[in-house]
């Protein structure tokens, strides 16, 4: 029996129904799973409404710090769905699938020189285990830039590699436009340009020599990745803490610890790495089955054959290169704690699949040869069986990745919570309002990207935390909603009763896991009164910027140790542009053994930061819940409490100015004596 030839015709054929096989598992569902964005997936989608508004970014500073290619891609896809989740999922998704015939063409031309079924076959099996693996459909589908890697490595060393092969020029023309771009897609992809150089050296050390022509067409790689980097490089050099700030965050080596600590960080996140890909991987709730392996067992025990014959193999250059492939772009999850190993590692993707198709096939063609050596009657129950547990595996395995995604991870109850749907609920609400009307968010951030994105980034939309303080707005004109997420010891609905009797409480949606609502909104409408009067008023002002309302302070006896809750009522005179830091002090006898008056001190940006001063506009009235702790070594007696606000971090106290003559020399304003009771 002869081997069955395949016609470069029929090969592209089978690669075409492979790859429509992998955009199945890559789009089927993509509006539903995964079921929302999160912070890190919406901010690209921010980004694309950025970029359409006619930002052109080299670099992205926020989060971190970001490449940019990515959130291009997202921008150019918006114009056909919209802004929202779905095109940032299917923005990933397409690069996904491009990432199958970018693998087969690296398989195709690393395994050009084998023979029989290798050459035939593995670039086919290579794009087949890219389409239906779990490791790579998962982080196709999530929304993250990391997924150009993958695409980016098996393009260039396919560039590379046919080059080299062909001695055509343009070849390393087109690998050194590809390595520049990849430059921009994630953190990884800077080693790529050692992968580059590992296959000329590889490649000379082959051929026994190094022309002047692979000079030239190293010189060639090189010159047109830096054109394409330029405008990034330049960038780099202008900030190199902002470019590289990602990076040295999730360093495992990174900080002052001496070189032992570091050193057995490495090797346990190495150990980490290396366990991910067959015995355990992430546990990561909101990217995968928590636990669950890069690679199932079948596809695992296919690479360590894969990798069993390069390393038996390497002094050939494919075998060799392979191996630098896999070990160079490992290395990222091996140094990086924090996020998915897997999702770190997921360059060296493209080498783990073209292993594994080696370690099926040379299998299978040790078998096939075997069998042809003698009578094929007595031995093709031997290769009847290979082809079985092959072909078996790769079926198998393909029901294992759509069960483990689609079922298991899918249909998990807590995976909305994982991508921070109550964001985006509370962003959709938003969106849906006028974008004349004030809206106050409580107590989530409206900063959050899933807010901004899915609220259009709605100009008038303002965040306080009523576990802490009330904001209300003098810009009222045309209605306020307070849009409210229900948690201990939130007393926005309480405090907004009392405030705007004329305000309208609706319940938003139910959530699916809990007796509560994703969020409550109370609206005021434009001509509703506000009726607020602090406890104690007192009027002083802080350089005619801040005004001090009032007060309100339920008792005026405490005992030591116990923790004094007073409500200060702020308002702003002016559009403040400085964050400014607010001391209540608590002020009695010095203490006879540091001759210290101080017996009690809160600072605070107001609102616990989620309100500072240089997002107070005209007219805003605040009032700010502050606690208080007496020392436990207070003795009995009056003690004053006083306030002021200073600038960080030179600590330089605002004056403050009563009734038109301003103090030079105050710097603060005592507002009650208290009295400390025996213990």
């Amino acid at each position: 029996m002869k081997r069955p030839t395949l016609t470069r015709n029929r090969q592209l054929l089978i690669l075409l129904g492979i790859t429509i096989g992998g955009a199945f598992l890559r789009l089927y569902q993509l509006g539903s799973l995964p079921p929302g964005d999160g912070y890190d997936v919406a901010q690209y989608g921010v980004d694309a409404l950025e970029i359409l508004a006619g930002a052109r970014p080299i670099f992205l500073p926020a989060n971190f710090g970001r490449e940019v290619l990515f959130s291009y891609l997202v921008a150019v896809v918006y114009l056909l769905t919209g802004p929202g989740t779905f095109g940032i999922h299917l923005a990933s998704a397409l690069v996904g699938i491009a990432a199958i015939p970018a693998v087969f063409w690296a398989a195709y031309e690393l395994l050009a020189d084998e023979k029989g079924w290798l050459r035939d076959w593995g670039p086919l099996l290579a794009a087949l285990v890219t389409a239906v693996s779990y490791w790579h459909l998962n982080w196709s589908r999530v929304g993250l830039r990391v997924i150009w890697v993958p695409l980016f490595a098996a393009l260039i060393v396919a560039s590379v590699w046919h080059g080299l092969r062909t001695k055509r020029r343009l070849a390393f023309v087109g690998a050194g436009l590809l390595l520049g771009l990849s430059l921009y897609t994630y953190q990884a992809a800077r080693l790529l340009p050692l992968v580059v150089t590992a296959a000329f050296v590889i490649w000379a050390i082959a051929e026994k020599r190094f022309t002047r022509q692979d000079g030239i067409n190293f010189l060639l790689t090189v010159g047109f990745a830096l054109l394409v980097f330029a405008p990034l490089g330049f960038y780099a050099l202008r900030h190199p803490a902002i470019f590289n700030d990602r990076v040295w965050q999730t360093a495992v080596v990174a900080g002052e610890n001496d070189l032992a600590v570091q050193v057995q960080a490495v090797v346990s996140q190495s150990i980490t790495t290396l366990r991910m890909f067959g015995v355990e991987g992430d546990q990561e709730a909101w990217s995968t089955i928590p636990g669950r392996p890069s690679l199932n067992p079948f596809l695992f025990a296919a690479f360590l054959l894969g990798m069993g014959v390069s390393v038996w193999r390497w002094q050939r250059p494919t075998y060799l290169l392979l191996l630098i492939w896999l070990g160079v772009m490992t290395l990222p999850a091996m140094v990086a704690g924090q996020a998915g190993t897997a999702k770190r590692a997921l360059g060296a993707y493209p080498a783990v699949a073209i292993l594994i198709a080696v370690g099926l096939l040379l299998s299978w063609q040790i078998v096939w040869e075997w069998a042809h050596r003698a009578n094929w009657q007595s031995r093709r129950w031997g290769l009847a069986l290979v082809a079985v547990v092959i072909v078996g595996g790769l079926v198998w395995g393909t029901a294992v990745t759509y069960r483990d995604y689609f079922i298991l991870w899918g249909q998990d109850e807590t995976l909305a919570n994982h991508f921070q749907r109550d964001h985006t609920e509370v962003g959709r609400y938003i969106g849906q309002l006028p974008a004349d009307e004030t809206v106050l968010v409580s107590p989530f951030p409206v900063s959050h990207p899933a807010i901004q994105l899915h609220s259009h980034q709605h100009p008038k939309m303002r965040s306080y935390n009523g576990h802490f303080c009330m904001l209300y707005p003098a810009d009222d004109q045309n209605g306020i909603s307070y849009v409210i997420v229900p948690g201990v010891e939130e007393k926005s609905l309480e405090t907004l009763r009392a405030a705007y009797a004329e305000g309208e409480l609706l319940p938003g949606p139910a959530r699916p896991d809990m007796d509560a609502p994703y969020y409550n909104v109370y609206t005021v409408p434009p001509s509703a009164t506000l009726a607020i009067t602090p406890q104690h008023p007192l009027e002083v002002t802080w350089e005619n910027k801040i005004r001090l309302l009032g007060f309100d302070l339920e008792r005026t006896e405490y005992r030591p140790g116990e923790t004094i809750e007073l409500s200060l009522y702020y308002q702003a005179l002016v559009n403040l542009d400085e964050s400014y830091t607010a001391f209540v002090q608590l002020l009695g006898e010095p203490d006879p053994n540091t001759g210290n008056p101080l017996w009690g001190q809160a600072d605070n940006i107001p609102c616990h930061a989620a309100l500072a001063t240089n997002n107070w506009q005209r007219g805003d009235i605040i009032r700010d819940t502050i606690t208080l702790d007496i020392s436990g070594e207070a003795a009995p007696g009056y003690y004053s409490l006083a306030t002021g606000f200073y600038t960080w971090p030179d600590i330089v106290r605002l004056k403050t100015q009563f009734a038109g003559a301003y103090e030079q020399s105050s710097e603060s304003v005592e507002l009650r004596t208290i009295q400390v009771l025996a213990d």
